[in-house]
């Protein structure tokens, strides 16, 4: 029996050695290449730094570059199942359509909206997934429901396709909500807010072509005694009510688990929001609106319980 097991458990320790060595070539064998427009934003700079430490620290053997998708000079050699282009920002995904390569795209720094109107730019096969970087809009109608309760009447302007705002819709009245789609018109926008409880807003790029975001929180807030729970942190130190976000390390660590899926399976995931966000509230503007806060255990434990993963909003 020993002479036969011997054998048998070197073969064993030797496949799993190979195995080891496979997949550690695998993991660190990437060349990344980080495609950012510095003359977008100044912090761009600051924000490719960041990345790239963090992709290092992920992936140390990786090789990683950085290109400018405005310059011609892109010279990637497509076809190789070991490049992948990590791309900042909307404008760079933007510039990255122009070219014909196939190396596949990993999209970062962009919401959702503007992810889905510019991958229509890009032939149909082409490899292409992001990280989102706005809050989920089912994250923020359970934080509505936490803080304002059932039966409660949201406004919202649409943006985005009919599907969409119809799944939006039937998620509200799922966890108890009322909403009522918004259109702006050239009438006065206090008569336009004047029915509801709460105004969910979006950064909807076609709205604030009618009526500024100063504008709206005056509107809203100052004449309405309404809340807007809003999408960055810096609408809520603004004057929104609350909100869900993604700080960088949530999108950065999100980036790293999509990098390890395409390095090991050599496919990228579906397009997601990150793994983990943040909560932000205006105790000021919660009090003068007289609502009663939960502790922000109670309204992140309220938001999980109601988040549906791999939903497709």
């Amino acid at each position: 029996m020993r002479c036969l097991f011997q054998p048998v458990v070197k073969t064993l320790w030797s496949l799993a050695l190979v195995g080891c060595l496979v997949h550690s070539l695998t993991a660190s064998a990437l060349d990344i290449y980080i495609a950012f427009d510095p003359r977008d934003d100044p912090n761009n700079l600051s924000l490719l730094n960041k990345v790239e430490d963090h992709i290092r620290q992920d992936f140390p053997e990786a090789k990683i570059s950085t290109v400018t998708p405005r310059s011609p000079t892109i010279n990637l050699n497509s076809g190789r199942n070991d490049q992948i282009i990590v791309s900042l920002g909307s404008e760079a995904l933007q510039q990255l359509s122009k070219y014909s390569d196939k190396t596949p795209i990993i999209a970062v720094f962009i919401s959702r909206a503007s992810f889905l109107e510019q991958v229509k730019s890009f032939p149909k096969h082409r490899s292409i997934t992001a990280v989102f970087s706005d809050p989920s809009i089912i994250k923020q109608l359970a934080l509505i429901r936490a803080l304002y309760g059932g039966k409660t009447r949201v406004g919202y302007f649409p943006d985005g396709d009919d599907s969409y705002v119809d799944k939006v819709m039937n998620y509200a009245q799922q966890i108890g909500l009322s909403i009522d789609k918004l259109t702006y018109t050239y009438q006065t926008p206090r008569e336009l807010l004047k029915n509801i409880d709460v105004l969910l807003l979006e950064n909807n790029k076609t709205l604030f072509q009618h009526i500024s975001l100063d504008d709206l929180l005056y509107t809203t807030y100052d004449l309405n005694n309404t809340g807007i729970i809003g999408y960055s942190s810096g609408l809520v130190k603004s004057g929104a009510v609350a909100t869900t976000y993604h700080s960088l390390d949530d999108i950065l660590n999100t980036l790293g688990t999509s990098l390890r899926q395409f390095s090991e399976a050599g496919k990228l995931p579906q397009p997601t929001y990150p793994e983990t966000y943040q909560l932000l509230s205006n105790h000021y503007v919660i009090r003068s609106l007289g609502l009663s806060k939960p502790s922000d255990e109670e309204i992140i434990g309220y938001i999980n319980r109601h988040d549906r993963k791999g939903n497709d909003l």
